[in-house]
């Protein structure tokens, strides 16, 4: 373990200075040695951010000295509430943020940088504000001496009495993750927002707020690599609603670094171990659950299902709670309180991600015999699910064509997105992130394309259809143009950021 000061080659006297501008209750603090067990955070935005404002109750002065902060002499310290440098007293999400990842990993450290001002609006924000670039200089600090990980986002209520303001926030706001990204040269660096409080009558009074607090929403939940942390019964302070409580903003700080994990697939992760605990070993590289009739491999999160075909599935906490279909699109399995043997399965609603729903779920059981129509890997061929867009089951090598085929269609449609976004370099609405978007798309197409591809070809061998050779070769046509795809759109993504660096130079 190493001593925590900005720069790695600083010498003894300046670490004399450092003890001597610490709090004399600051502990000294200790980083590992390998920088990418150093996950550091950027916390960004106004009050709630700040914690200012939120002190209903007692301060967590517990300390853990894997939790780190920044503090206003520009040295690290072990942290503890508050988290913001410009308040003696404050509780904001990011101790509790901390907690709960050192919870769910041990072995890192964890290191804050508060930023956070009250009253900003994101103007104050955004490029070529002073204040931006105080961000940067913070994410290159950072990077001295671990990894930066990704950026808390809460503001908002500032643009909530401006109507220009707040119907331009979505713009406002993608723009400026966008530049951030480009400027530190990271286009999945994880930016994770949450919604304002949800006092019914504030948003009665003011119809703005419904609006940044929708806006917030959408950016969250639609725009690449950013996460949307819900602000729904988080408590808040009763006669200051528009501020957090104490109780709430431990309940937001939480369900933030819940969004991240989620982000990083670390409940992937753990969904692989328990599906290889509980499956059987097929002796030729798959697993097969029995109950959820689900097959896997080392590609988790891909998978097959044994009638949906193939899925790309997200897990949150120890349950599935997304699965993307190339054939059916995504959609959401939310499991109720009340019925644990039982999901609810429906399409994904992102006008509204506060709405859960979009229609009725269908509730399916965990625990029905193989062949009832309620079970769970039987679901797919009922009726019930009819309102599911493109739902197939697989019958014949012929079916397996047509998804190869519209594998391939969607490699060529995320490959013109690419050029189309290249090609407004300089127009208002053009986001570097998009471009990286749809890169991200072409190679998801194709390991799609190469996992039903071999389907087909070992379909048709088993089958001993007339089509084989037929099949093989199409196969392999496709694959070969597929994979040029990927080499071109990764070659033109990289063009097109030296232009746009250059033109922001």
């Amino acid at each position: 373990m190493r001593c925590v000061f900005p720069f790695r080659s600083v010498a003894k006297f300046a670490w004399l200075l450092a003890l001597l501008g610490a709090s004399l209750q600051a502990q000294v603090a200790s980083i590992p040695e390998d920088p990418e067990k150093f996950h550091i955070f950027l916390l960004m935005g106004q009050s709630n951010m700040e914690g200012g404002q939120s002190v209903d109750g007692a301060m967590d002065t517990e300390t853990d000295p894997r939790i780190l902060k920044l503090n206003k002499s520009g040295f690290w310290e072990v942290a503890k509430d508050p988290i913001t440098n410009n308040y003696s007293k404050a509780v904001g999400p990011g101790f509790q943020f901390a907690k709960t990842l050192i919870a769910e990993d041990p072995d890192i450290t964890v290191g804050l940088i508060s930023l956070a001002e009250g009253g900003t609006r994101i103007a104050y924000w955004s490029k070529p504000s002073g204040k931006y670039f105080e961000v940067l200089h913070a994410a290159a600090t950072a990077r001295q001496i671990g990894t930066l990980k990704g950026i808390l986002w809460h503001q908002g209520e500032a643009e909530t009495g401006d109507t220009s303001l707040a119907y331009a926030y979505d713009r406002n706001l993608r723009t400026l993750i966008d530049g951030l990204r480009l400027d530190l040269q990271d286009a999945s660096l994880p930016f994770i927002v949450a919604g304002i409080t949800s006092d019914p009558q504030l948003i009665e009074k003011n119809i703005l707020r419904k609006r940044v607090w929708d806006r917030l929403k959408f950016v969250g939940t639609t725009f690449f690599r950013t996460g949307y942390v819900t602000s729904a019964d988080i408590p808040y302070i009763a006669d200051d609603p528009v501020h957090f409580s104490t109780e709430g903003q431990r309940l937001l700080g939480e369900r933030y670094a819940r969004e991240y994990l989620r982000m990083q697939g670390h409940w992937t992760a753990k969904g692989k171990e328990w599906l290889d605990s509980e499956a059987e070993d097929n002796e030729d590289g798959w697993k097969y659950h029995p109950e959820l009739g689900i097959y896997h491999d080392e590609n988790w999160p891909i998978i097959k299902h044994a009638q949906l075909g193939w899925l790309k599935v997200e897990m949150d906490a120890d349950r599935v709670i997304r699965i993307d279909s190339p054939f059916i699109g995504k959609f959401r399995i939310m499991q109720d309180d009340g019925f644990e043997n039982a999901i609810y399965i429906f399409t994904e609603n992102f006008d509204d991600p506060e709405i859960p729903t979009y229609g009725v779920p269908y509730q399916v059981s965990l625990l029905r015999e193989p062949g009832d129509p309620d079970a769970f890997y039987d679901h797919a061929t009922e009726s019930h699910l009819d309102r599911l867009p493109g739902m197939t089951v697989v019958e014949d090598a012929w079916d397996l064509n047509s998804q190869l085929e519209a594998e391939f269609v969607q490699t060529q449609q995320a490959t013109q997105n690419l050029r189309n976004e290249i090609a407004r370099i300089g127009w208002e609405g053009t986001y570097w992130s998009n471009m990286r978007r749809y890169v991200d798309e072409v190679v998801y197409h194709r390991n799609y394309t190469n996992y039903i591809g071999w389907e087909g070809y070992h379909f048709a061998d088993e089958n001993e259809t007339v089509h084989r050779d037929f099949w093989m070769g199409k196969f392999y046509e496709r694959m070969v143009s597929i994979d040029q795809y990927v080499r071109q759109t990764q070659d033109e993504f990289e063009a097109a950021t030296t232009v746009i660096l250059d033109e922001r130079h």
